[in-house]
């Protein structure tokens, strides 16, 4: 009996090393950005993971394919982790984060991504950091989509978030709010938050660059209406 358990044990510990080797290597996969590799790599070790351990490698499976830009994808793997027993909040906001973020690069499906990044920002547990991003891109889903009123509105928010913060999204922020105004034809409005970017914390170069050249569209526009 003795023998048996022994034998079970010696098992038990040599399949946790093979599963520990295969997952570096499926991590190193990734490091060296093959993600194509990775997926399959993460695939084949997920089949034996349950609860948390399985919410991570598939997150790792979601990550390697947004990586690939195949964005549709990514959303049916992020997905996937919700329906796991046993999965931590801090797994089921990163994944419905990254879900969020699937849908806003698709560039295709900005309406969807408000809906799933206004539920992270929402998420019980969710982390400031993750929470920001959200809520930048939520606004951001809404300035892509030429939804102006609610872009301001969305960024508002976010700056109210970010106070006391510094970000380069803080300009990124006061130039879509500015921008916005503009095509609003508020151009009053708009010079004002456009001035803010060149002050912001972390701005950078291109897009102080463009808040001058839309105060500059704003006046000639204000010159033609006068």
């Amino acid at each position: 009996m003795k023998r048996l358990v022994m034998a079970a044990l010696l098992a038990a510990m040599m399949y946790s090393c093979t599963v520990f080797a295969s997952m570096e290597e499926a991590d190193k996969l990734y490091r060296e950005k093959k993600y194509a590799e990775a997926v399959a790599a993460y695939r084949n070790e997920l089949a034996g993971l349950t609860g948390e351990k399985a919410a991570l490698v598939q997150i790792k499976i979601g990550y390697s394919v947004y990586n690939q830009r195949k964005f549709e994808e990514a959303e049916t793997e992020f997905r996937k982790v919700k329906d796991i027993e046993g999965a931590t909040t801090r797994s089921l906001v990163r994944a419905q984060y990254f879900l969020g973020l699937s849908l806003y690069s698709n560039g295709k499906k900005y309406d969807e991504a408000v809906e799933e990044l206004r539920k992270t920002v929402n998420m019980e547990g969710v982390d400031e950091t993750t929470k920001h991003n959200s809520q930048y891109f939520l606004g951001d889903s809404f300035f892509r989509n030429k939804k102006y009123d609610e872009t301001i509105a969305e960024f508002r928010k976010f700056l109210e978030m970010m106070q006391g913060k510094t970000s380069f999204q803080i300009a990124e922020a006061y130039y879509r709010i500015g921008t916005s105004l503009y095509r609003l034809k508020k151009y009053d409005e708009a010079i004002a938050e456009l001035e803010k970017v060149k002050d912001a914390p972390e701005a950078r170069a291109k897009t102080v660059k463009l808040a001058g050249k839309t105060i500059e569209d704003c006046r000639q526009a204000k010159e033609k209406q006068e």
